[in-house]
């Protein structure tokens, strides 16, 4: 499953190519390679987490919000 800031990314070139040329093919494989290769990068990147390869990041603890009263 691809995630949606790879759809994003495809579409906003799709967008781009309207805009530019009456041929849309050229921005519709952009869009689609875009996909794929974020799709392999999350499998690779899964893979690794998986296997150890690299570990995740801590979340950062939270951050106290600054108090308003003087």
């Amino acid at each position: 499953m691809s995630s949606p800031k790879g759809l994003v990314r495809g579409l906003a070139q799709v967008d781009t190519g309207f805009g530019t040329t009456h041929t849309v093919v050229p921005f519709m494989l952009m869009a689609i390679e875009s996909l794929v290769v974020f799709g392999c990068d999350r499998i690779s990147l899964d893979l690794a987490l998986k296997n150890g390869w690299v570990k995740p990041f801590k979340a950062a603890p939270p951050t106290p919000e600054p108090s308003s009263e003087k």
